[in-house]
């Protein structure tokens, strides 16, 4: 067991051998500067590239600029319509909740009031009013289902 351990040391001593500290840096000699000839060359192109994005290229930019401006402010615009708007519909809700609650309210007083024992005894009694019979009562369909105006005679069932 000694004699595995001796060997892997040594394979450790013998492999950091072919390691160098310092072999990925860049040689500062290598290091190679452009020429003055390539500096002009640089400036050209920078002319030549400023030349390629000038008024056009820029009036792009500014047009391009100018609709997503237009667009956010339109959005914001709009978006605050529809908060007003909502604002609107909901105090309308709780207008119209009050009222229908009020209206219930006022009905059911109303109802609670009437006693129709006593309107049945004093329509019959002192106003001599009666059920009426099955010949007196006509059935009338009419083409609108909710209510019925009579601005004439009722047609007889027969014509």
């Amino acid at each position: 067991m000694a004699d595995h351990r001796r060997r892997n040391r040594a394979s450790a001593v013998d492999a950091s051998a072919y390691y160098v500290n310092g072999s990925a840096a860049r040689d500062p000699q290598s290091i190679r500067r452009p020429a003055r000839s390539e500096a002009v060359v640089t400036v050209a192109h920078y002319e030549k590239r400023k030349a390629v994005l000038g008024l056009g290229y820029t009036l792009f930019l500014t047009l391009s600029i100018c609709v997503a401006i237009a667009a956010s402010f339109l959005y914001v615009r709009t978006n605050a319509q529809l908060a007003s708007i909502k604002s609107q519909v909901s105090k309308k809700q709780t207008e119209l909740n009050e009222k229908l609650e009020k209206n219930d309210s006022l009905k059911e007083s109303l109802n609670t009031n009437i006693d129709l024992d006593e309107l049945y005894t004093k329509a019959t009694q002192e106003l001599g009013m009666v059920y009426p019979g099955k010949d007196q009562i006509i059935y009338y369909t009419s083409k609108n289902s909710d209510y019925v105006r009579q601005y004439g005679n009722i047609p007889d069932g027969d014509e």
